[in-house]
C-alpha cells in the first residue's frame, strides 16, 4: 500500500478543479473527513471532465484499498480471546503487577456462581428514588 497515492490524487483533483471552477479544494481536509471528501468527488462527477471522472475513480479505489488495509492491521493487532499472550513475559503480561490477587470475602471457593441479586425495592422498602441493584453475601 503506498499511502502517499490517495494525496497525489486529492492534489491533481485540486489542481483540476481550481482550473476549471476557479475553485480551491482543501487537500488535507479532504483526505481526514469523508464528508468532505465525498463532497468533492460528487462535485467531480458532476462536471463533463473525464479528467476528473477518473481522478474521482482513482481515489475512492485507493480509499477503499487503504480502508481494507487498516483492517487487516486492526484485526492482527487485536488479541483472540483466550490465545496465549504474544508479549515475551508469558504469564506476568496476564497480571497487573502488584502480585497476587486474594479472592473477594463472601464469595464461595467452590461454586463459580455469582451471589443472588436484590432488588433495591426490597431493602429500600420501595423508595422509587433509589432504585440500584444490590447483592447479598
Amino acid at each position: 500500500m503506498d499511502s502517499t497515492r490517495r494525496l497525489r490524487i486529492a492534489n491533481r483533483i485540486r489542481i483540476v478543479l481550481q482550473r476549471e471552477l476557479g475553485v480551491a479544494v482543501d487537500v488535507s481536509r479532504m483526505l481526514r473527513h469523508r464528508a468532505e471528501a465525498a463532497e468533492v468527488l460528487c462535485a467531480c462527477k458532476g462536471l463533463a471532465s473525464s479528467e476528473l471522472l477518473t481522478l474521482a475513480a482513482q481515489f475512492e479505489a485507493e480509499t477503499r484499498i487503504e480502508d481494507k488495509a487498516r483492517l487487516r492491521t486492526l484485526a492482527a493487532s487485536t488479541p483472540v480471546a483466550g490465545a496465549a499472550p504474544s508479549s515475551s513475559r508469558g504469564w506476568a503480561a496476564l497480571g497487573s503487577g502488584f502480585g497476587f490477587s486474594k479472592p473477594l470475602s463472601g464469595w464461595d471457593d467452590d461454586t463459580d456462581s455469582l451471589p443472588p441479586a436484590v432488588e433495591a425495592e426490597e431493602l429500600h422498602a420501595g423508595n422509587p428514588a433509589r432504585m440500584v441493584m444490590q447483592t447479598r453475601f
